[in-house]
């Protein structure tokens, strides 16, 4: 999935083309309005992407000439790839994957195919070096979108307008389906956002759609994602940090892939990821719906504040 920035897209498909597949998919929002700057951009980024595609594969696009906004695009994005196939590989452009992100996709996709439990095959690892487990990936409820695989049965879930949210909070929905309380205040005030229509993303509902059934994502033990997109032109991740600075890309051995020998996630790995990688505190007492509330204008206040940076610096 592509937009206007034209040396990242290329790095990710350079990888792709190593890679070699046979059935390529290739997206892209529109410029946005007042921008005369960025039609071009997005312009070249499209004609350089399918002028380097230099294997035999069938190409198939999808480009808008307006600007649907990040929500919509890329939802309306991974439908139209699932319309068309049963599984397969989602790459935005700025998530650069090691070479054998790809068969340790392709070999878990076929393993899990009919695992109805299974949602998500990250390629992301935020445990600053700490290997969860003897296996080569364990399992998680976070489900990571820089660089994953899933398939047509789990995405034919989701829905962009989570029009089931309210309905899940009033049956307690969300102090069922996580292991803290804190979690639960995260991710409320995150779903709230999103399903006020103040956020414009689609990722918080694809997380969603697997918290309430229960699915479990699963997640190298080596970072295979470099997410190289931190600067100005990023919708959301305009600065590099924490651990997401430090999570340069490597290899797995996907020849002699080791499997997990039960399916349950490794809550141990999952409270390092809240508190190292989403910065929460978990041993706080349960916050009141008032704190819920401005949990969740911080956030929104957090990503408008990204968004004028980004403004100011195109």
């Amino acid at each position: 999935m592509v937009f206007n920035r034209l040396e990242e897209s290329l790095q990710v498909l350079e990888r792709i083309r190593g890679a070699r597949p046979r059935r390529l998919f290739i997206s892209g929002d529109g410029p946005r309005e007042g921008r005369s700057e960025e039609a071009e951009l997005c312009a070249r980024v499209r004609r350089e992407i399918l002028a380097r595609i230099d294997w035999s594969c069938d190409v198939e696009t999808k480009f808008s000439e307006q600007n649907l906004g990040c929500k919509q695009a890329i939802s309306s994005a991974i439908g139209w790839f699932f319309n068309e196939v049963e599984e397969g590989i989602i790459l935005e452009d700025d998530c650069v994957p090691d070479p054998s992100f790809f068969p340790y996709a392709q070999a878990l996709l076929e393993k899990y195919r009919d695992e109805p439990r299974i949602s998500h095959i990250g390629g992301f690892n935020c445990q600053r070096g700490t290997v969860r487990g003897p296996a080569s990936y364990y399992f998680s409820r976070y489900f990571h979108v820089w660089g994953w695989a899933t398939w047509r049965r789990a995405w034919k879930k989701y829905s962009v307008s989570m029009d089931d949210y309210e309905e899940f909070k009033e049956v307690g929905g969300m102090r069922n389906a996580f292991f803290n309380p804190r979690i639960a205040t995260y991710w409320q005030g995150s779903l709230d956002a999103v399903h006020a229509g103040l956020l414009d993303t689609w990722d918080y509902q694809w997380s969603y759609c697997n918290f309430k059934r229960d699915s479990l994502s699963i997640v190298p033990n080596v970072n295979l994602v470099h997410n190289i997109g931190f600067n100005g032109l990023a919708t959301h991740t305009t600065q590099e940090s924490g651990s997401v600075g430090e999570n340069h890309s490597q290899a797995l051995d996907v020849d002699n892939l080791i499997h997990p020998r039960f399916l349950l996630a490794d809550m141990d790995a999952d409270r390092f990821t809240y508190t190292d990688h989403c910065g929460i505190s978990l041993d706080d007492p349960f916050p009141s719906g008032r704190q819920i509330l401005l949990l969740g204008i911080k956030r929104i206040a957090s990503r408008v504040l990204r968004g004028l940076k980004r403004l100011v610096r195109v």
